[in-house]
C-alpha cells in the first residue's frame, strides 16, 4: 500500500517537473513581449522640433536639391582630410580660401532642402565601426563654425554666412536623420553655428535674431532631453539590466512602421548585437527571433533605409560587436 502511494507521489512530483521544464523551455524559445516603453515611443510620432529650423536661416532663393552639392563637399574633405583636420584643430583666418567645401556648404544652405544619404543610405546605415561619409559631414560642419568665428570680427557678413552653412548642414542631417548618430551630429552642428549667430547678432545689436537663436537653444535642450536621451538610452544600450528588461520593446520598435524610421534603424542595430548578447535574463528565443527578424526585413521591407540597417545587422559578425564599444 505505502509503496504504491510513494510511486505514485514520484510519478506526479516527476510531471510537474517535467512541465515545469517543458514550460520554461518553450518560455525561453520564444521573443519577448513589449512593455509600456515601446508602446509609449510609437504614440510620440515623428520628431519635430519645437522652434522651426528655417526661422534661424534665410529664405532659400534656389528650390534644387542640394544634395549634389552636399556630396561634392564629402569628396573634396575626403581627397584632402589632413587639410580640414588642420584647420578645425589650429587653422587660421588665411587658411579659409584653400579649403573648396566651404563654399559648396554656402551654396547649400541657400536651398531649400536636401537629402544628403537618402539614396545612399549604406553609407552610413550600418553597423561597421568606420563610417568615413558621416566623419567628413561633422568635420565639415566643424569647419563652417571654425571659419565663421575666425571671421566674425574681420568679416561679420562673411561670418554669418559660414555659420549659417554650418547650421543649415546641421538642420538638413536632423531633417533626414537616417540614424541616430546622423540625428545627433545635426543637432550637435546646428548648435555650436547657433552660438556663433548669436554672437554676431548680439554684436550687431539685432534683439529679433538674438531672441530666436536663445529661444532654439533652450527648445533644443529640452527636446533633446524629452524626446532623443530617453530613446537613446534603451536602444544604444549595453548596460546587461537595460538591454534585458527593454528585449521585448526592441523587437516592437524594429518592426512597427507607424512610428519614428530613426528609432527603428536604431532597434534594428540592437537587434544585430542582440544576436551575441540579451542582457540580464535574456532568452535564446530572443538571439534566435532576432536573426529571424532581421533576414525578413533585409529581403522583403519596402524602405532601403530600412533594409539597409537589417542587412548590416544581419551580417554584423562577433569581431565587429566587439568593436562596437
Amino acid at each position: 500500500m505505502w509503496g504504491n502511494t510513494l510511486g505514485w507521489t514520484i510519478s506526479a512530483a516527476l510531471i510537474v517537473v517535467m512541465g515545469a521544464f517543458v514550460y520554461i523551455a518553450d518560455r525561453a524559445g520564444q521573443i519577448s513581449s513589449p512593455g509600456d516603453f515601446a508602446l509609449n515611443a510609437i504614440k510620440q510620432g515623428e520628431l519635430t522640433t519645437p522652434v522651426s529650423l528655417q526661422s534661424i536661416l534665410p529664405k532659400p532663393s534656389d528650390r534644387d536639391d542640394a544634395a549634389p552639392l552636399y556630396l561634392q563637399a564629402i569628396k573634396a574633405y575626403e581627397s584632402d582630410s589632413a587639410k580640414y583636420d588642420h584647420f578645425n584643430d589650429r587653422g587660421r583666418s588665411d587658411d579659409i580660401e584653400k579649403l573648396d567645401a566651404l563654399e559648396q556648404l554656402i551654396r547649400a544652405s541657400e536651398t531649400s532642402r536636401a537629402k544628403i544619404f537618402e539614396d545612399q543610405p549604406e553609407l552610413i546605415v550600418n553597423m561597421h565601426p568606420e563610417k568615413p561619409a558621416r566623419d567628413a559631414v561633422e568635420a565639415l560642419g566643424s569647419a563652417a563654425v571654425r571659419a565663421a568665428l575666425l571671421m566674425q570680427s574681420k568679416d561679420p557678413a562673411t561670418a554669418k554666412k559660414y555659420a549659417q552653412a554650418g547650421f543649415a548642414l546641421g538642420a538638413r542631417l536632423f531633417e533626414e536623420r537616417l540614424t541616430g548618430a546622423e540625428l545627433m551630429a545635426g543637432l550637435q552642428i546646428m548648435s555650436e553655428s547657433a552660438i556663433v549667430l548669436k554672437k554676431i547678432a548680439t554684436a550687431q545689436h539685432d534683439l529679433s535674431a538674438e531672441a530666436k537663436l536663445v529661444e532654439f537653444d533652450a527648445a533644443r535642450q529640452e527636446f533633446y532631453k524629452q524626446r532623443i536621451e530617453p530613446m537613446l538610452r534603451v536602444l544604444n544600450a549595453v548596460d546587461e539590466n537595460i538591454v534585458g528588461q527593454h528585449t521585448g520593446d526592441v523587437f516592437y520598435i524594429a518592426q512597427d512602421k507607424k512610428g519614428e524610421r530613426v528609432w527603428r534603424v536604431e532597434a534594428i542595430f540592437a537587434l544585430g548585437r542582440m544576436k551575441y548578447f540579451v542582457g540580464t535574463g535574456g532568452r535564446i528565443g530572443d538571439q534566435r527571433g532576432a536573426v529571424k527578424v532581421l533576414k525578413r526585413l533585409a529581403e522583403s521591407d519596402h524602405d532601403p533605409v530600412i533594409r539597409a540597417a537589417a542587412a548590416s545587422a544581419r551580417d554584423l559578425t562577433i569581431d565587429d560587436y566587439r568593436r562596437q564599444h
